[in-house]
């Protein structure tokens, strides 16, 4: 990588970089008009949070435009990202978007499978979180570090497989809460320091709640699919197979834009083997965070951790 960026990662790679990345740079085609044909989101709002995801009508590469300031530029062979941003973004912000929607897009162009989702690992075993924007992935997260497992990835979790076993492999290593979050887990919000000055949600670092981190891909025991949990009193697992369990990993692909045809067939083959393969349930019951132990407890089992 050439400049700095604050990464939330586990341990610091060696050799020969997969994709290089350039801080506070721009290629030289950075300013080539977008190619209607092949445009994945172009924002007609401008208060839209993406403006555009398109290639450049000149075919080097692939512009990615956001409305709070930052622009990534992804080489043709998807190797190289370039990046950019001005204030009131800060260089937290720009990691935060390059380590999540961003390099989730590069990965899922170059056909690996990327859910929206957090990953934890109970002795070796891992669990992953999925569901929506707020929905509780992170909060859930903590709650199974707090419970005895370890910290995979938050929020972004690329999968892979390895003959009849699928693994889950470390991304950024910190949880990141609201307040109601951050005080399920360590009782006073004050003691996650606040995630950045333009985005106040919290940062709960594994050390600080007594967990560890995973440095090495771990196999998956469980896929957890967060949603509405509205009803009944004690929260309990919905196991879901064939058409609703591919549906549910659909629907949590990270990041949702639509891509070309060969990347979506390779993408939703990979889900349909990770479904057949690994259990698939829904989380269902309140959503209170008095529940929170009883849900990391119920991960911990399925996971067999």
């Amino acid at each position: 990588m050439e400049g700095e960026l604050p990464l939330e990662l586990p341990h610091a790679a060696e050799g020969v970089p997969d994709i290089a990345v350039r801080v506070r740079a721009a290629p030289e085609w950075a300013r080539s008009p977008a190619d209607p044909a092949r445009t994945l989101v172009s924002a007609i709002d401008e208060d839209a949070n993406l403006l555009e995801v398109a290639w450049t009508a000149d075919g080097n590469g692939i512009r990615l435009r956001y409305a709070e300031g930052a622009t990534f530029w992804v080489s043709q062979r998807l190797n190289e990202i370039w990046l950019d941003w001005r204030a009131p973004l800060t260089v937290a912000d720009a990691a935060h978007f390059l380590l999540e929607p961003v390099l989730a897009f590069v990965l899922r162009q170059r056909g690996d499978l990327v859910l929206h989702a957090s990953g934890v690992a109970f002795g070796g075993r891992a669990a992953i979180i999925c569901g929506p924007a707020g929905a509780g992935k992170s909060t859930t997260a903590g709650a199974c570090l707090l419970a005895g497992a370890a910290m995979l990835s938050d929020d972004v979790l690329r999968v892979t497989p390895s003959d009849d076993t699928w693994h889950a492999h470390p991304g950024t290593s910190n949880c990141r809460v609201w307040d109601d979050g951050a005080r399920a887990l360590v009782g006073d919000a004050s003691r996650a320091p606040v995630f950045s000055a333009t985005w106040d949600k919290r940062v709960v670092r594994p050390a600080a709640i007594g967990a560890g981190v995973a440095a090495e891909p771990v196999p998956v025991a469980l896929v957890c699919i967060l949603g509405s949990r509205a009803g009944g009193s004690a929260p309990r697992f919905d196991f879901l197979s064939g058409y609703e369990a591919a549906r549910g990993l659909l629907e949590n692909a990270s990041p949702p834009w639509v891509a070309d045809p060969a990347v979506r067939a390779t993408e939703l083959r990979a889900i349909a083997a990770l479904a057949g393969a690994v259990p698939v349930a829904r989380l269902l019951g309140p959503d209170d965070p008095g529940v929170l132990r009883r849900v990391a407890s119920l991960i911990r089992e399925a996971v067999g951790g």
